[in-house]
């Protein structure tokens, strides 16, 4: 499995010739555009030199709407200029002061998040600088989006304060009555998620009961079940098993009566480490088996490694943690070269349980004290305080 660390140096070099030829089809150009944002300056600067004069939309009119096209145009320009440039032609060029342009370049953002972190961030605040000079219907919408998805980048990297100024922003947007339900939902669950991971449950448990509590009464199904996940790990997290379970399964019927594979595996994914962390070991272990065909499947990498890290987490828990500590160590690392210490902390507090529980005393306290430390750089009060506890049962 190819790590997300070459991933900007991993050339899609068919792509690339098409789309300079101007015959690369939609998703061809889409997938090109993530690997410019994903940081490949060399292809960026030879996509730049094509699309230096002015966009033009003759004869695709029959396959995309001209506007949407012109949008898909101005960000592929805007994402094979420097860093800097970008920046200025997003602040002060006509074209990019568009709806759609801000909508793609958030839209593409969730879609870089898993490999490229920092990509991905810099495509949701160029977002944020396009949806802040839209002036009319859908720009509170297109703000509150944005502002929310960099809120989420920073959390996932690690930085909490960015993330919560992020969440500030948005939220001075949902007083208006047009921001969509879902964009509310997604608000509430990352001011949870970044209160949860600071120790913060019960403030987090009143923001997921305040989404809950919108969606109620709406066919809103996929925010639905992002919130009732994110509650069934805060449940299980503080104690309340039981409740958690519920959560967990209720998210995953509603999944299932989805047309979405990818969101009925996370949805499967996410009841099984439920039941693992309820202490459901076999009945976790059997889902978990099931789903192994299904994400062979998955070109998402950070999807299979959530996959494998329960795997790890069964296997150091029915008698096979040698298996489990080097599956746990390659894990640790590929998260770190990734750009997600967060991940990476979590991995690192799993694997120094492991190593103490096998008698490996070393290493079991070089991982507790590299994860205290860490936990301690990243706001993770938690998580810190749980390493540090190993630390001094580990004496």
């Amino acid at each position: 499995m190819e790590s997300p660390t070459a991933f900007a140096v991993s050339h899609p070099a068919a792509a690339v010739a098409r789309f300079v030829a101007g015959n690369a089809s939609r998703e061809e150009r889409r997938l090109v555009l993530r690997h410019i944002a994903g940081g490949c300056s060399q292809c960026g600067e030879r996509i730049y030199r094509v699309l230096a004069g002015p966009a033009s939309v003759a004869g695709e009119e029959r396959d995309h709407d001209r506007e949407h096209l012109a949008a898909e145009r101005t960000v592929e320009k805007l994402l094979a200029l420097p860093a800097a440039h970008a920046w200025l032609f997003a602040v002060n060029s006509e074209r990019a002061a568009r709806l759609l342009v801000a909508q793609i370049l958030v839209d593409e953002s969730f879609k870089l998040a898993q490999n490229s972190p920092r990509g991905a961030l810099r495509l949701a605040e160029l977002g944020t600088v396009v949806a802040e000079r839209i002036v009319g219907p859908g720009g509170e919408q297109a703000r509150a989006l944005a502002w929310t998805a960099c809120a989420q980048l920073h959390k996932s990297s690690g930085d909490f304060p960015g993330a919560e100024l992020a969440l500030d922003r948005a939220a001075r947007l949902l007083t208006v009555d047009r921001i969509e339900l879902p964009t509310r939902a997604y608000y509430l669950r990352e001011r949870a998620t970044v209160a949860e991971w600071q120790g913060r449950n019960e403030e987090a448990l009143l923001h997921l009961t305040e989404g809950l509590g919108i969606l109620r009464g709406h066919d809103q199904p996929r925010a639905l079940a992002s919130l009732l996940t994110m509650l069934a790990d805060l449940l299980i997290a503080t104690g309340r098993t039981g409740l958690g379970i519920q959560a967990s399964e209720a998210a995953f019927r509603i999944g299932m009566r989805l047309g979405d594979p990818q969101m009925k595996r996370c949805l499967a994914h996410n009841l099984a480490v439920a039941l693992s962390d309820a202490g459901d070991l076999p009945t976790a272990r059997t889902l978990h088996q099931q789903l192994q065909p299904l994400m062979r499947a998955v070109a998402d990498d950070m999807i299979c490694w959530r996959h494998e890290w329960l795997g790890a987490r069964l296997a150091s828990r029915m008698a096979a943690e040698r298996r489990a500590c080097l599956d746990l160590e390659d894990l640790r690392e590929r998260y770190g070269g990734a750009g997600l210490p967060h991940d990476q902390a979590l991995v690192s507090l799993d694997l120094a349980r492991v190593y103490l529980r096998r008698g490996r005393r070393r290493d079991g306290l070089s991982r507790a004290r590299q994860t205290a430390d860490l936990c301690a750089s990243l706001g993770m009060v938690p998580d810190r305080a749980e390493a540090e506890r190993l630390i001094v049962e580990a004496g």
